[in-house]
């Protein structure tokens, strides 16, 4: 028997401009692909977490 349930899932959708540069399309890839961004991301979203007590308990995972 599993210990975690899926309770809930949200999705974040990233637009850019329809004619940005392909330079900048790549460098907006990149970041979004980074360790560090993804790290930060996480941490964010688990502070908002963490601000309610009744969501302390849960388990927040960020997937590609």
């Amino acid at each position: 028997m599993t210990k975690r349930v899926l309770f809930d899932q949200m999705h974040v959708s990233v637009f850019v401009p329809r004619r940005i540069e392909k330079r900048q399309s790549d460098q907006i890839g990149r970041k979004l692909k980074s360790r560090r961004f993804r790290a930060e991301l996480r941490g964010a979203i688990r502070s908002v977490f963490d601000r309610y007590a009744v969501l302390r308990k849960t388990q927040v995972t960020i997937s590609r």
